[in-house]
């Protein structure tokens, strides 16, 4: 761990300045006054399929990143000091890759069972209709999962725990923040879920932002990889194998289920001795515990409006 430094309320404050730019900036003003212009003169607008997957890239992610390496060059500060890069082990990543693979099967299983069995029979194709499965993988397991990590547990994650923040403090302001910048009702939910109790116990238990990094590519990956709506075209054909689908995967689940339980025994013995004790952290300031609630509620009062 990088030395600990007395507690301020810097890490929130460039939480907020992401969140600024994130909901007030990118949309509102890098999209429409920079990058729309720019694509109406090329000539591919509207953006959708591969344009709009290099517009989401370039305003989400290369604009952000570009940003924290200008100020990373003028406070004279190591890029790689705001990442946890350390190397992820193979056990960890065969431990990692497992658990990721049965929670993506219940995940499928709720998002697609729960409506089909207890709503009107019929469940809505949930799939972005301008994306083939390349573009989806591109788009949401590589993009998608290096902004977000970079953002939720790269340089934010390091600010708070460099600064000796407590790990439930962090987890819950990240996985919050996580959750909101979804648009889906459905999507919040689940991302703010595995945000605080799935991405941030693996870069805490491993040090290494490579074990969310994965844990989110193999997710978004497979949504796409196993969701029937990328392989049928129809509403019709897409009820008519739902229970089929359904079946597989509760049988997948059935199967995946005991060996992930079993991985996560064995990936939380591995990574136990990472575990920073409570008590060897500094007392929080109260600058800290002031801007923290502040951030607590603004997140609330967004995802309540959601």
């Amino acid at each position: 761990m990088p030395e600990i430094k007395n507690i301020t309320a810097k890490p929130n404050i460039i939480l907020f300045a992401v969140m600024f730019y994130y909901f007030v900036i990118g949309r509102n003003i890098v999209q429409p006054y920079l990058l729309t212009p720019i694509y109406d003169f090329l000539g591919i607008y509207p953006l959708v399929g591969w344009s709009g997957i290099l517009n989401a890239f370039f305003r989400d992610l290369g604009v952000p990143i570009s940003l924290y390496l200008l100020y990373a060059i003028f406070a004279k500060r190591d890029v790689r000091f705001s990442f946890s890069l350390s190397y992820l082990s193979l056990t960890n990543i065969l431990y990692i890759s497992v658990i990721t693979l049965a929670v993506r099967v219940m995940f499928n299983l709720l998002e697609s069972g729960v409506p089909f069995l207890f709503g009107s029979g019929s469940v809505p194709m949930q799939t972005f209709r301008f994306m083939d499965i390349g573009q989806s993988l591109l788009h949401n397991a590589i993009l998608a999962t290096l902004f977000e990590e970079a953002v939720f547990r790269g340089f934010l994650w390091g600010e708070y725990r460099r600064q000796g923040i407590g790990y439930w403090k962090i987890a819950l302001v990240t996985g919050l923040f996580f959750g909101i910048i979804h648009l889906d009702t459905f999507t919040i939910i689940h991302t703010t879920f595995a945000g605080i109790f799935f991405y941030a116990p693996l870069i805490y238990f491993t040090r290494s932002i490579w074990a969310p990094v994965l844990h989110h590519a193999l997710m978004n990956g497979l949504y796409t990889l196993i969701s029937p709506a990328f392989y049928i075209d129809n509403q019709a054909d897409f009820d008519a194998f739902m229970p089929t689908y359904l079946m597989i995967l509760a049988l997948a689940a059935l199967v995946l289920i005991p060996i992930s339980i079993l991985c996560a025994k064995k990936f939380y013995h591995e990574n136990r001795h990472n575990i920073q004790v409570k008590e060897n952290l500094p007392k929080e300031s109260v600058a800290f515990r002031v801007s923290y609630w502040i951030l607590i509620v603004v997140m609330v009062a967004t995802f309540l409006r959601v």
